[in-house]
């Protein structure tokens, strides 16, 4: 079912209730995926771009008041839109995001309420929402996951947009802000079956340590997660409220950078809806269970999946695929396992098994384990954390 809002419609249902995403889908069979792609010229704020594709099954045509954009779409199958592809590759790609697919559908099912509460989920959709990057020429809608290949993403977008201001300052996550979705088109999206959704992940304690590291470890410059979190992190730790003399040198630089033991604990007590981005799980920041979609980018296989994106939607004929080799992102090598080891070791069994407990959702979801990064102990045979979430 497709949601359509006229402007009365939408101000009416400001007033009274959220709308709510269907759900149909959680209880579906899965069946093959199909992925549009764009056929006829479409007109950006950057450049124009025209791109066919032979075969044709339906035809659409969407314009949207945030931009001037006609785009007609060609609904076709996965193995049309990647042909070029070794068939053993295609095969094993398809293969991979239709069970990936299936397991978010699978872990969900009876996670949805019939009749969630309205609140909760106007103010979840409305932050999935600040997530979603939208390529309305490509049909394409993506969850944007920091410390998941944002940026490499990002980059592609900005190079297939010609975004020189970006691309010359480096800021690809500006792009995010830029390709947002109106509150209706959101909606329109979510419901639509002919937009591809694709959402990014990477495995969960990986993926917070690298924030941690980034945003928090380095202490020139000094980012804007370390300004705001590590006075909070070091008063919760030291019960003390840190001055700027005691947390800045003259130069700006950080004088103190919080323990990787006391950023988690201080997570801890916190409840993850206020996680920052950087480190909220993604079941929470894309709503897993709220939003249908169609693809899974995962890190450790993040060059072969950001193909197939581009290769369904068209992007490969108009960005270099090239441009993928800068993710470095291929999953933990034995150094990698070795500094997760030495960080998650340091937390002790009980602060251990509660930030798994965090991220047990998005470990399920995406088919992630403790084994695969050997880290923690014996002693973490707990029910709770699943040996094999497979």
């Amino acid at each position: 079912m497709k949601c359509s809002y006229s402007n009365s419609n939408y101000a009416k249902q400001q007033s009274t209730a959220p709308p709510v995403l269907q759900n149909e889908w959680l209880s579906d069979p899965y069946t093959e995926t199909t992925i549009p792609t764009t056929t006829a010229t479409t007109t950006t704020t950057s450049r124009a771009t025209s791109t066919t594709t032979p075969t044709t099954t339906t035809t659409t045509t969407s314009t949207t008041s945030s931009r001037a954009t006609t785009t007609t779409t060609t609904s076709i199958t996965t193995k049309t839109a990647v042909s070029s592809l070794d068939n053993a590759d295609l095969q094993r790609i398809e293969r991979r995001m239709q069970e990936r697919v299936l397991r978010l559908r699978r872990r969900c099912e009876g996670r949805v309420q019939a009749a969630p509460n309205e609140t909760v989920t106007w103010n979840l959709n409305m932050f999935v929402r600040s997530r979603i990057q939208v390529l309305e020429d490509h049909r394409l809608a993506v969850c944007v996951v920091y410390k998941a290949g944002s940026t490499t993403w990002s980059s592609i977008v900005a190079h297939r947009y010609n975004n020189t201001k970006i691309l010359q300052g480096r800021s690809f996550y500006k792009m995010l802000g830029l390709m947002l979705p109106t509150i209706p088109r959101f909606y329109e999206i979510f419901n639509s079956t002919d937009f591809a959704r694709v959402v990014m992940a990477r495995h969960p304690l990986t993926r917070l340590l690298s924030g941690y590291k980034e945003k928090l470890g380095i202490m020139n410059p000094v980012s804007a997660q370390a300004k705001k979190y590590i006075p909070l992190i070091l008063q919760h730790a030291h019960n003390k409220n840190y001055t700027d003399e005691e947390l800045y040198a003259a130069e700006g630089a950080l004088r103190v950078v919080p323990t990787f033991r006391e950023f988690v604990s201080y997570l801890m007590s916190r409840p993850p809806e206020e996680y920052d981005p950087h480190w909220r799980p993604v079941s929470l920041l894309c709503g897993l269970c709220h939003v249908q979609y169609t693809a899974v980018v995962l890190t450790e296989t993040y060059n072969e999946d950001m193909l197939y994106v581009m290769r369904t939607s068209g992007m490969d004929k108009l960005v270099d695929v090239n441009l993928l080799k800068v993710n470095n992102n291929k999953g933990p090598g034995e150094e990698t396992r070795r500094v997760l080891n030495a960080h998650y070791s340091a937390l002790g069994t009980p602060l251990l098994r509660r930030i798994i407990d965090v991220y047990k959702d998005d470990m399920e979801m995406f088919g992630y384990t403790l084994d695969s990064l050997k880290i923690g102990t014996s002693e973490l045979s707990d029910p709770r954390v699943p040996a094999d979430a497979g």
